[in-house]
């Protein structure tokens, strides 16, 4: 099993950096997005720091699983410096604007568009497809897998 850093345009242009597991051998491997939970990263679901689901992604590798995990806006690398849960007036994170829009709303986007660079893939099975969300990643999850049919 390997793991690489990789960016793509998410929804709105905005550069998304992720983290994807890629299990041994030639594939094609099914595949599934991690969405990870309200003050986690993508390096955390898939083990590269620490995170309250820091092993998930390892299990899904180890299981031949292809395992994206991108870091939604606020989160992870893109977190801005010195922020916590909570805005300036204690909104949640996950009800704030993020430029024009709802964060919720956005990081519902970025996951279809996670899932559109996910099945891009040469080294996924597009028969194999699925999403697995912790905590605020399972609302983002429930939603993105309601609207994109390949799920």
């Amino acid at each position: 099993m390997r793991y690489e850093r990789i960016e793509y345009p998410g929804s709105d242009g905005a550069t998304v950096p992720a983290y994807r597991l890629t299990p041994s051998g030639a594939g094609p491997h099914p595949a599934v997005l991690v969405v990870h939970g309200h003050d986690d990263s993508g390096a955390g679901v898939v083990g590269v720091k620490d995170g309250y689901a820091d092993e998930i992604g390892k299990h899904g590798a180890g299981a031949g699983f292809v395992g994206p995990a991108p870091d939604f806006r606020s989160f992870g690398d893109v977190k801005p410096e010195g922020r916590g849960h909570y805005g300036a007036q204690g909104v949640p994170d996950y009800l704030r604007e993020e430029g024009n829009d709802v964060f919720l709303r956005v990081a519902i986007n970025d996951a279809r568009r996670a899932h559109e660079v996910l099945r891009a893939s040469p080294n996924v099975d597009l028969r194999r497809v699925g999403i697995i969300g912790i905590s605020l990643g399972g609302i983002i999850t429930l939603v993105t897998a309601a609207i994109e049919t390949e799920i």
